[in-house]
């Protein structure tokens, strides 16, 4: 049996596959077996942000739906897809096309971030996100987001109020090791 395949070893993976299909007339999923995973469990709660650059030959793994995918391959044909769960009520099972022509990025990725008001100044001297203490300017606009490959951005940013506390909720897109480093900051806050 095959190694499972993840975000770390995708690229590899994809280049070196040997049957490149673009179809399968089998029946998803049950000829097909599950042989990779996207998830990247190590800095907490993905984001639903969908984001983008300008290269149209890039797909990013740490952006929705590719940052829960899992890979999957026919049992007959060894056609490849991924599938994520769309989560807007009945939990189906979506495939999405891979696209052999592409190059499918690990950096950056996406993160939802809640930090207690209190700790927002700390937060933004720790992380050098100066764009917290004006978040009128930070971007709310709908649809995928248009990033820059190597800039931490923001989006999102929304005060919720509970019962229990208000919190400062909002997006990133960075890289993994700044959103490790994020998910501990909100773990001992």
């Amino acid at each position: 049996m095959e190694s499972e395949i993840t975000f770390e070893n995708i690229n590899l993976f994809l280049k070196n596959y040997p049957h490149k299909k673009d179809s399968c007339p089998h029946n998803f999923t049950k000829d097909f077996e599950q042989i990779g995973n996207m998830s990247d469990n190590s800095y907490g709660f993905l984001s639903y942000l969908d984001f983008k650059t300008e290269d149209q030959n890039e797909v990013f793994i740490g952006s929705y739906p590719y940052n829960s995918a899992k890979l999957w391959k026919c049992k007959e044909c060894n056609y490849l897809t991924f599938s994520y769960t769309n989560d807007s009520g009945w939990g189906q099972l979506v495939p999405l096309k891979i696209d052999f022509n592409k190059e499918y990025l690990t950096e950056p990725a996406n993160k939802s971030v809640s930090i207690k008001p209190i700790n927002i100044l700390e937060f933004v001297e720790l992380f050098g996100l100066t764009e917290l203490i004006s978040p009128e300017n930070i971007s709310d606009y709908p649809g995928t987001k248009l990033i820059s490959k190597n800039k931490t951005s923001i989006f999102r940013y929304k005060i919720q109020k509970t019962k229990s506390g208000d919190t400062i909720n909002f997006e990133i897109v960075a890289n993994r090791d700044l959103l490790r480093k994020i998910a501990a900051y909100e773990q001992k806050q």
